[in-house]
């Protein structure tokens, strides 16, 4: 079910970042001893330079530390403490599809990213969406429907797609979620503020963790 693709993408971005902060440890350690063994600093700044990477190897070290609690107990992971529900989230969005293409999963009540289904949210909890683009020396590289939830943001990759069909997911999305503002205005970022205050509190009435 749901659950098992969400799983899935947690326990694979724990081993990369197991990876990575081994990489990191290895890298940090390496200077922080190569300047011992050229004779204990004597400047500042080589002090400096020692603590720098010492300091490198201690983050790497507690990537270490997070990923491999992720991996024994998924629970431990940013994904499930930002979004407690979203395991039984994602089981009611596969047993409802009413849309599903490369970009997006839809049932009556959810959205979720088609590629990491940790992006994910009700239908009511999405307030505004809008086209992201990134240029480097005047050329686009990065582009993204971005949506603007109650507990964040859901980033779909529209990079190769054309403008036709991204107004077609738009508007699909639009049509779904009935409280979604379209376009990156000042006046659509402070709705968003406000409805999640209003989100916020009312989850907060009900006992809910936010």
């Amino acid at each position: 079910m749901g659950r098992d693709q969400v799983q899935k993408k947690i326990k694979i971005s724990a081993i990369q970042h197991l990876i990575l902060g081994i990489a990191i440890v290895l890298f940090g350690g390496f200077f922080v001893v190569c300047v011992f063994f050229s004779g204990w600093p004597e400047e500042l700044s080589e002090c400096i330079m020692a603590v720098a990477f010492g300091a490198v190897a201690v983050w790497g070290i507690v990537m270490i530390v997070s990923s491999i609690r992720t991996l024994i107990n998924p629970e431990n992971s940013s994904t499930m403490k930002k979004n407690p529900g979203i395991l039984q989230q994602a089981d009611e969005l596969f047993r409802n599809i009413i849309y599903q293409d490369e970009m997006i999963i839809l049932s009556p009540r959810i959205i979720a990213n088609a590629k990491d289904v940790r992006e994910i949210a009700y239908t009511d909890e999405v307030f505004l969406i809008y086209v992201y683009k990134h240029k480097t020396n005047g050329i686009t590289n990065q582009k993204e429907l971005v949506l603007q939830t109650a507990r964040g943001t859901i980033e779909i990759n529209i990079f190769w797609k054309n403008d036709a069909k991204v107004d077609e997911l738009a508007n699909r999305i639009l049509q779904n979620c009935r409280y979604a503002r379209a376009g990156y205005t000042p006046d659509g970022l402070r709705y968003v503020e406000e409805m999640r205050e209003l989100w916020k509190r009312d989850q907060e009435s009900k006992g809910v963790r936010v």
